[in-house]
């Protein structure tokens, strides 16, 4: 876990950055309006959960499997016999678990608090994009001047199916979760590999949103919010504002815990 300083900061996007982005209208228009959130300090893994770490849950609560959601042009469907323990392609226990839903994920966080006799939880949008940016305040944590895409995350490069950044990294789907540069507080992975999944209901955009970081738990509250894009998508999902509401299991996401201090 790192622990994250207190702080505050500018969430959300402009319409300059997602202009230049060439972010669709209809994302772009979830990101809005910025607005000055305050964070009090917290913790929040270093890197997003792990196949290993995962099946320790699993195999002392019995959680059963979700059913993994792939992409089959030109929509998501379920793939057969599929789950985290199988999502269709190769991992090692040291990539981030997938193929879970946001049940599957709250119920790790309990878990891992009874286990730990810490209070552990989904951090909320407000804190992970905080947490992403890490000070910066571009559309991703590295100087894009300073080095290319591929050294900083996985994502979707030249050699994917969909090439969305002009680099070449060794990974077509997921990486362990150690890969890459991470930001300035030593988070690796917040932009790249999965997204993940935070604490919050999907809410539509910021028109309610206060300063306050806490999660918001209003809205449509069968769908929670992903944040960070990963190895697959659109090189749009890859900036720290970039946000989305879905449910479900998807090959493309997982998530990381946070912690009060």
């Amino acid at each position: 876990m790192i622990e994250i300083p207190a702080g505050r900061f500018l969430m959300g996007s402009s319409p300059a950055e997602t202009d230049a982005e060439r972010v669709p209208l209809h994302h772009a228009q979830v990101e809005w309006p910025q607005h000055v959130v305050d964070v009090a300090p917290f913790l929040i893994g270093r890197y997003e959960v792990t196949r290993r770490e995962y099946a320790v849950f699993v195999e002392e609560t019995g959680r059963a499997n979700a059913e993994c959601l792939v992409y089959a042009k030109p929509r998501y469907v379920a793939a057969a016999g599929s789950s985290w323990r199988d999502p269709t392609f190769d991992q090692d226990d040291d990539h981030p678990v997938i193929c879970v839903d946001w049940e599957d994920a709250h119920a790790y966080t309990q878990w891992l608090s009874e286990k730990t006799g810490g209070r552990y939880r989904l951090p909320s949008e407000a804190e992970w994009e905080y947490a992403a940016r890490a000070g910066s305040t571009g559309a991703r944590y590295w100087d894009p001047d300073a080095g290319d895409a591929c050294a900083y995350a996985n994502v979707a490069d030249r050699t994917s199916e969909r090439p969305q950044f002009d680099c070449d990294d060794p990974y077509p789907e997921t990486s362990p979760v150690q890969y890459g540069i991470p930001n300035a507080f030593g988070l690796y992975g917040m932009l790249g590999n999965v997204g993940e999944l935070v604490a919050d209901c999907g809410l539509p955009d910021y028109s309610d949103a206060g300063r306050s970081a806490a999660a918001l738990m209003t809205g449509d509250c069968s769908k929670h919010v992903g944040r960070g894009g990963s190895y697959w998508n659109d090189a749009y999902y890859l900036r720290s504002a970039r946000r989305y509401s879905f449910s479900g299991a998807y090959t493309i996401v997982g998530f990381r815990v946070a912690r009060d201090r």
